[in-house]
């Protein structure tokens, strides 16, 4: 697979927590927010699972 591939199935793969975290949070009754920012401490450089392919692209996005 090419690095492309690997960059979006990360994407899909951190959307796809996201999204169980939001149903999560309106099933407890809590805004999804809270644990979106839990996720980001999680996720990332220092965190629990470092996501290092989608870095390039995730700066390049952001800067447009």
């Amino acid at each position: 697979m090419h690095e492309t591939a690997f960059i979006l199935i990360e994407l899909g793969a951190i959307l796809l927590g996201l999204a169980v975290l939001a149903r999560l949070a309106g099933m407890v009754g809590l805004s999804p927010i809270p644990l979106y920012l839990l996720a980001g401490l999680a996720i990332g450089e220092g965190g629990i699972l470092p996501v290092v392919t989608a870095e390039g692209f995730i700066e390049i996005g952001a800067s447009i």
